[in-house]
Parts: structure tokens; C-alpha cells; sequence
């Protein structure tokens, strides 16, 4: 069971993202007219969202690595599966 550990984490490190995502999209259409009227989202979203996206994104960047060497190679396609499914959580700032 210790083995699966590194599953588990991609698991924590996918809910890391998508909430990130949830509040930067909230945060976002709460603030859209003032981000329209500076052209561009820099300096607009908080900057612990960007480090909770960055933390979630590298830890399932390791943990894929971590799940090959402790599960197996079919490890990889959980994990792997877990960022695809990230992707259905759309940013609002890439439909602008």
C-alpha cells in the first residue's frame, strides 16, 4: 500500500490545480472590468493563486516521475490522466 502513495499525491496535487483554477477564474470575473481596462491580467490575480497553480504543477510533475519508479510503468498513465482531466477546468483568461 506504501507504493501508491505517490497516487495519492498526484490526487492532492490535481485538486491543488483546480482550485487554483476555480478561484482564479472567480477572482477574474469579479475584476473583469478593471482587467479590461488594462489590457492584460498581469498584476491583476493574487499572487498565492500563482504559487498554489506552481505548487500543484510541479508536484504532479514529480509525482509522475515518483509513480514509475514506486508503481510500475502503468503508474505514469493515472497521473498522466489526472493532468488531462485538469484541462477541463478552462481559464477564463485564455477564452480573453
Amino acid at each position: 500500500m506504501m507504493h501508491y502513495i505517490s497516487l495519492l499525491s498526484a490526487f492532492g496535487c490535481t485538486i491543488l490545480i483546480v482550485l487554483s483554477r476555480l478561484l482564479t477564474n472567480r477572482h477574474v470575473a469579479s475584476r473583469s472590468v478593471e482587467i479590461a481596462a488594462g489590457g492584460s491580467a498581469v498584476g491583476h490575480i493574487p499572487p498565492w493563486l500563482s504559487v498554489v497553480y506552481l505548487i500543484g504543477i510541479v508536484g504532479l510533475i514529480i509525482t509522475f516521475f515518483w509513480s514509475f519508479f514506486s508503481v510500475g510503468w502503468w503508474g505514469l498513465l493515472p497521473v498522466g490522466g489526472l493532468y488531462l482531466l485538469t484541462g477541463l477546468v478552462s481559464s477564463l483568461l485564455s477564452r480573453a
